[in-house]
């Protein structure tokens, strides 16, 4: 498939999946369980993106990686599994205030799995590979540039985010500031682990569960507030900042020039 073609598909696909999904974010709005509602509509939102994935072509992103790359790549993570150390033993610290009950923490964790799966599918399964396909993986700059659009495309779909109730616009561009340095980071790790998606996942459900916990996520708290809150604990812009500045540096450091290059591909003029 010509390369422009496959991006342009690729972007209409997924901004279908995300509007489908917005439109359809409250069918379970009407359950007295506002865990299992959140579950079932996330439940939803996975189906969208295995979908997506099938009507692109693309179901191999669920069993085409490397396992040789990520028994040498898996800990391009570490900067990623040691901020997540750090915000567990503030979140230790703080004893947040749980209410949900055996059921409900199950519902959770479900729902956290299933936003792992959803967005990962979505934005590196679907979208970083159609960056990697149009740019090349035959330099290191294009897989930087390949990285970079997908952590502003993951970024940018986050805007969406002030279409909630109780989801004020500023607080939906911090949300969106810092997702664009995170989805680059998971840009990276997909990356050098040898396009692991699972890997990814699991990194990405854990991350999601810490700050929805942080954020009154397991307080009888629903999503629109968990994101509002999520923002007002962080109590500056200063903040989000460092932690933009963070992910974006990590994932240079991932991506640095002596670990990718064992990873590039030769372009077809180059083999020959």
């Amino acid at each position: 498939m010509n390369k422009k073609r496959n991006l342009l598909l690729t972007f209409l696909v997924v901004i279908g999946i995300v509007i489908v999904n917005r439109l359809t974010g409250k069918i379970f709005d009407g359950l007295a369980n506002t865990y299992l509602a959140e579950f079932l509509n996330e439940v939803k939102a996975t189906a969208l993106g295995v979908l997506g994935a099938f009507i692109l072509k693309k179901m191999w992103i669920y069993r085409r990686f490397d396992p040789v790359l990520f028994k040498k790549g898996w800990t391009a993570a570490i900067p990623l599994l040691l901020l997540l150390l750090w915000g567990t033993v503030n979140v230790l610290k703080s004893k947040p205030s749980i209410t949900a009950g055996p059921a409900d923490i199950l519902y959770f964790v479900l729902m956290m799995v299933c936003v792992g799966v959803f967005e990962e599918t979505v934005f590196r399964g679907l979208l970083q590979n159609a960056f990697h396909e149009f740019f090349g993986e035959d330099t290191v700059g294009h897989v930087l540039l390949a990285v970079v659009c997908g952590g502003f495309c993951f970024g940018a779909v986050h805007l969406t985010n002030a279409t909630r109730p109780g989801v004020s616009f500023s607080d939906a561009v911090i949300q969106a500031l810092v997702a664009v340095g995170a989805g680059m980071l998971f840009c990276a790790i997909y990356f050098r682990t040898g396009k692991n998606l699972w890997y990814n996942m699991l990194l990405h459900a854990l991350n999601d569960a810490l700050s929805f916990i942080q954020s009154g996520g397991l307080s009888g708290a629903n999503s629109d507030a968990v994101i509002s809150g999520s923002v007002q604990n962080g109590n500056s812009g200063l903040l989000f900042f460092g932690q933009f500045v963070f992910y974006v540096a990590m994932t240079f450091f991932v991506l640095r020039r002596k670990k990718v290059e064992p990873l590039l591909k030769k372009t077809e003029a180059e083999a020959i």
